[in-house]
């Protein structure tokens, strides 16, 4: 794989295509090896610089095969899925895990014998999906990006993870009136009911509810003592 790794990303699968791209190329040089080698037995010399053009252009097909097969990758890391192609161009799509919303693959009956087949992989990105063809072993493929998707998150040596945290830390506030977390935006607090009043939102200390407490209390209607009553009967 080209494509240089983040700081804390860590490899996870890498697999290329099947080795059934080879059998059309190894085809034609079968096919005309033998055309040399009937021309060449029975002398006819006139067809023997078509067949050694044809034999050229079978082998070149074939390096080119081998040099498309070498640097076609699909790489799953710790963070996103990378698919590099390209023998003298570079190309590479990079789909992060937290954008990819389905993974799906396809095998035919030969595929599944052989072992091939299709992988689509869909993203929330504006370019919706991504069909990546007779890949070899499309089910580990499969299983490798779900298994990265179940893991991203959870271990905080990616560069990513500490600022996601700190961001949604700051997108939450406490209760002026209970102090639980709730969100910044929240207007009534989900724990005790009340209504968030964010220009004259009360400091809620031990001590203010004390306080509170004690003001509620002396507005409360207080019992006479029984020796005011009993002094009535007295006098």
């Amino acid at each position: 794989m080209r494509t240089k790794l983040r700081d804390g990303e860590e490899p996870r699968f890498l697999v290329r295509r099947h080795w059934i791209i080879f059998a059309r190329p190894m085809a034609a040089i079968a096919v005309t090896l033998s055309l040399l080698y009937g021309i060449r037995t029975h002398g006819w010399d006139e067809f023997m610089d078509v067949a050694l053009w044809a034999a050229m252009g079978a082998v070149c097909w074939a390096v080119y095969t081998y040099l498309d097969w070498k640097t076609n990758v699909w790489a799953v890391t710790s963070e996103r899925v990378i698919d590099e192609w390209g023998i003298i161009s570079r190309n590479a799509k990079e789909s992060p895990l937290d954008r990819i919303n389905n993974v799906s693959y396809t095998q035919s009956i030969i595929g599944r014998i052989l072992g091939f087949g299709d992988v689509e992989i869909q993203t929330a990105a504006s370019e919706g999906s991504t069909m990546n063809r007779m890949v070899n072993s499309p089910k580990l493929l499969q299983e490798a990006i779900t298994k990265a998707q179940g893991n991203y998150g959870i271990t905080a040596s990616k560069p990513g993870a500490a600022a996601q945290k700190e961001e949604a830390k700051n997108d939450l506030m406490e209760c002026p009136w209970c102090a639980e977390p709730i969100k910044a935006k929240a207007r009534i607090c989900r724990y005790c009911g009340r209504e968030i009043n964010r220009q004259a939102a009360p400091s809620q200390s031990n001590g203010d509810r004390q306080s509170k407490n004690v003001k509620e209390d002396k507005t409360l209607p207080r019992e006479r003592p029984k020796t005011e009553k009993w002094s009535r009967f007295r006098k």
